[in-house]
């Protein structure tokens, strides 16, 4: 007997879906902008042009200047861009929250002089009135290592050379040919195919001479040596695999499959072949590979729960495509690994979600910017359709961090490829301790990097079991268990080994349902929400660690107890009628109390997947999804007064705050939300379920947005019968749902 209470999907309707009431009224303006204020600009834009007189007038060449804008101007509804327009200065990016760039020629300077002194139009006024001051672009404040210090050993390695794009094919072109009239023949330039609007080249060893030219060179917009990876893992044997520890494959099984792309397993393990579809070594010779740190990751995917002897690991195996990428014995570059991981991509098309141990060598991430590698990776997700599970990286030196932490520094920032947008990053936690350890079970793992992303958007989103350790990096007994090859059971830490087991729910989820499979959205907001619903209520300090918190087994993503019900929707917004809404939100009786008032506990998670900006600024985003389930009083449901949030932001809402409090700790821009609350008799008649996009650029205007919604009504007290009494209310509303229906196989494993 099949006694699962299916979570259901809720179907969009046509008329869900409204446009946007025009706004009305002029714009507003910020200050006076009297003459002294337009003259201090004047002066500002005489300052650039000075400095760059010889790449404007002489070379033709574009330059870059970067305006400050005020702080109650940072909304994109303020954005100057009827100042900053093709014929005058044009916006090519940000560098931080309230810093634009833009690109400056020497008639687009004359123009923009014109408007600053005499501009006199209203959205001229209220465009001058956000500025604070146009500075020219100077490589030292941006994101940079000092080149004037590049010691013996880095002056060896090849160093990455990203030019500005202007956004214009003839600016461009004239950069192009500017750089490579600079270096003559003095070194070796290779342009690299990162994305389509990145410009980027490879520099193999540049002698001093060269790095000074390229730190002059007004095309520069970064230049560093070029990011390499390697894999540094260290294993304590613990014994044999065996049936019990590691089983195989049951015949006829329909398996998942995640692809991994890492050192390699074992070939002569037969044990472990057995879980292994392909084993592609087009990359590396197999006299170049040792498959320790492969053989380990693919073993926790295909039995990680069995190999820990934990119901406390994922009730999912899967299949490995295994893509051998990290030679033994020297360094793999960004550039490098790049291509293999889009080779893999291309070659595999069935494989989905591919998992990602590797984290490089450089700085670690910051507030306002993304860096070249998750931009490459984010296109390649965009334009294959797959899912990156990646590592946020670990801390290799001491002193490791206790709990709670109290961030000092940002050294224990998460590095690059974690920092991707449309990837799943996975920190770790610790699931043993010993009085040596420096972390309690559930706490996060005291080599694990932290977040924020850029803008600063949760990152890591979700963590999982990476082991613990002491001090001095001790971890036996409380570390990972799985193999290296060669029939050896081995014991680890390391968010390499947290990442595979996220990676492999996700494979799972992809892959449980019937018909067609869910999209990566929903795939990603079902394992977020699983992991906020069991984390109940992560904190801020949490957050930047631990994401929010360890997902379920398939069985928690999938099922309802009695004392809960959950819902999907995955509404296709388009940009011309930008608002979703759903009227009447079912709410089961037991959640009224005899005054009628609200109680009871909702969570509500929602991921989308915006349109990027490529130039990888604090604005990477393009869109913006704003979630609102609220209480709603009136019989026209597009009237917006009578609509009152009800559940707010997790773990804080920010609503009542300015642009930047939003986008710092209220997630605006983050494609990732999740929302909570929990009433004991809040006052609320109708229920609505209320969506609406936001862009940044007209440019996005023809899109339509995809957004998973993942919705959970749940009594805290764990008594009250939700599930029930919610599809009981849902005959009522007039909605059509579907219940997710999984294959069979998966809905046998469940039972």
């Amino acid at each position: 007997m099949d006694d699962r209470r299916p979570i259901r999907l809720v179907l969009t309707e046509d008329r869900d879906l409204s446009s946007v009431r025009p706004a009305g009224g002029p714009r507003k303006v910020f200050k006076d902008v009297d003459s002294s204020f337009r003259q201090n600009l004047a002066n500002d834009l005489d300052v650039i042009e000075k400095r760059f007189e010889r790449q404007l007038k002489s070379q033709n060449l574009p330059v870059v200047a970067t305006a400050t804008l005020e702080g109650e101007a940072l909304a994109k509804s303020h954005r100057p861009e009827t100042l900053f327009t093709p014929q005058t200065c044009p916006i090519i990016g940000s560098d931080s929250i309230g810093s634009l760039r833009l690109s400056v020629t020497e008639s687009g300077l004359r123009s923009l002089r014109r408007q600053v002194l005499q501009g006199s139009s209203q959205n001229i006024e209220a465009d001058l009135s956000t500025l604070i001051e146009i500075r020219p672009f100077e490589l030292e404040i941006a994101r940079e290592i000092d080149l004037a210090k590049v010691d013996g050993s880095t002056k060896a390695r090849p160093f990455k050379l990203k030019i500005f794009n202007h956004h214009d094919s003839a600016k461009n072109d004239r950069l192009t040919r500017s750089l490579f009239e600079l270096l003559k023949n003095e070194t070796d330039l290779t342009q690299l195919a990162y994305s389509s609007e990145m410009i980027v080249f490879r520099i193999n060893e540049p002698t001093e001479e060269v790095i000074e030219k390229l730190r002059g060179f007004v095309g520069t917009q970064s230049l560093m040596p070029l990011p390499a990876f390697s894999l540094t893992a260290q294993y304590l044997p613990v014994g044999v695999t065996n049936d019990q520890s590691f089983p195989l494959p049951v015949s006829g099984e329909n398996y998942p499959t995640v692809g991994l792309i890492d050192s390699g397993t074992d070939p002569n393990d037969a044990r472990l072949q057995a879980w292994v579809l392909t084993r592609d070594e087009t990359d590396v010779p197999r006299s170049d590979q040792n498959n320790n740190h492969g053989s380990f990751i693919a073993g926790l995917i295909a039995n990680g729960k069995s190999l820990n002897g934990s119901d406390d690991f994922p009730d999912v195996q899967a299949k490995v495509v295994d893509v051998v990428a990290m030679p033994a014995n020297s360094p793999l570059y960004e550039d490098e690994l790049l291509r293999i991981i889009r080779r893999a991509v291309q070659q595999y098309p069935d494989v989905k979600v591919w998992s990602l141990s590797l984290a490089s060598d450089q700085t670690p991430c910051v507030d306002n910017q993304v860096s070249d590698f998750a931009i490459a990776l984010d296109k390649i997700q965009e334009e294959f359709g797959v899912l990156f599970v990646n590592c946020a990286g670990n801390v290799r030196v001491a002193p490791l961090r206790t709990w709670p932490a109290v961030p000092a520094s940002e050294v224990d920032r998460i590095v690059a490829p974690a920092d991707s947008v449309r990837a799943l990053t996975v920190g770790s936690v610790a699931h043993k301790a010993n009085n040596r350890t420096l972390a309690k079970p559930g706490e996060p793992s005291p080599f694990s990097r932290r977040g924020p992303g850029v803008a600063f958007m949760p990152k890591p989103e979700v963590c999982h079991y990476g082991g613990n350790c002491d001090a001095s990096f001790n971890y036996a007994q409380t570390g990972v268990i799985s193999t290296t090859g060669g029939g050896s059971m081995v014991e680890s830490i390391g968010t390499s080994f947290s990442t595979p087991l996220v990676a492999t729910i996700a494979a799972g989820t992809l892959s449980a349902t019937n018909g067609n499979p869910l999209s990566i959205n929903m795939t990603k907001a079902l394992i977020v929400h699983s992991a906020a619903l069991r984390s109940h209520k992560t904190t801020a300090a949490e957050l930047r660690y631990k994401g929010f918190g360890v997902p379920g087994s398939l069985r928690e993503l999938f099922d309802c107890e009695p004392h809960r019900a959950t819902l999907l929707f995955e509404p296709e917004i388009p940009s011309n009628r930008r608002i979703f809404s759903k009227l009447d939100f079912p709410i089961p009786d037991c959640f009224r109390t005899e005054e009628g008032k609200l109680r009871g506990g909702f969570l509500l998670t929602a991921v989308y997947d915006p349109p990027l900006s490529e130039d990888g600024g604090y604005d990477y985003c393009r869109a913006n999804v704003e979630i609102s389930l609220g209480s709603f009083d009136s019989e026209d449901p597009d009237e917006e007064a009578s609509h009152s949030k009800l559940v707010s932001l997790h773990p804080k809402d920010f609503s009542k705050l300015g642009e930047r409090h939003l986008i710092e700790q209220g997630f605006k821009w983050s494609p990732v939300k999740v929302f909570q609350d929990e009433f004991r008799g809040r006052a609320a008649d109708r229920i609505r379920l209320r969506v609406q996009l936001y862009l940044r650029d007209t440019k996005f205007d023809a899109i339509t947005q995809n957004v998973a919604i993942i919705a959970t009504l749940y009594d805290p007290g764990k008594s009250l019968p939700v599930y029930d009494q919610t599809i009981q209310a849902l005959n009522t509303t007039g909605w059509q749902t579907v219940p997710l229906e999984l294959r069979s196989e998966v809905r046998n494993r469940l039972r």
